[in-house]
């Protein structure tokens, strides 16, 4: 059984977690934000590459070359 998260008890959590006196708690805040940043970096590359294969799939076209099986989703 899986557990679904939101952005809203994300956000309660860590700061639950980082005003806790328990290390373990102050850890795992400091490690989710760690780990929320590291996440928008990569969507950010992600979107970077994805524009990038857009325009390298059209050049292709343009050029001639067998672009028939390349899936741009």
């Amino acid at each position: 059984m899986g557990v679904k998260t939101y952005p809203e008890m994300n956000e309660m959590i860590k700061d639950i977690f980082s005003k806790s006196d328990d290390f373990g708690s102050q850890y795992a805040a400091a490690r989710i934000v760690e780990l929320e940043n590291e996440n928008k970096r990569l969507l950010a590359t992600l979107r970077e590459i994805s524009k990038w294969d857009v325009r390298i799939v059209s050049l292709m076209a343009q050029k001639g070359l067998e672009v028939n099986n390349y899936d741009t989703r």
